[in-house]
């Protein structure tokens, strides 16, 4: 097998096209790096602090009448006020919350 057509198995392999798929030492870095996220378990290990800080935001925000909504991916997240007396997104109420912090 030539090292083109080495490339070309290996980049259909992943489904890459493009810069990688003419850079064998690239798809080969994605596949280590996706080896290693699996072997690690990266993905599951990324909820536990998105939960844990939730949690913790839940608790805070309880009595927060422009609280309206705390989502989580991972450990990415994000909290929704709102104006408690029109019930519009409030960015005013949201900067003075960030501003606390």
């Amino acid at each position: 097998m030539d090292s083109s057509s080495t490339k070309d198995a290996i980049a259909k392999s992943v489904g890459l096209e493009g810069t990688y798929a003419d850079n064998t030492l690239s798809v080969a870095v994605v596949h280590a790096m996706l080896n290693i996220i699996e072997d690690e378990k990266l993905c599951e290990r990324s909820q536990y602090p998105g939960k844990k800080l939730v949690s913790v935001l839940n608790n805070i925000l309880r009595d927060c009448p422009a609280n309206v909504d705390i989502r989580v991916k991972g450990a990415v997240i994000a909290v929704e006020f709102n104006d408690p007396i029109t019930g519009k997104l409030s960015a005013e109420i949201t900067k003075n919350i960030q501003s606390k912090l």
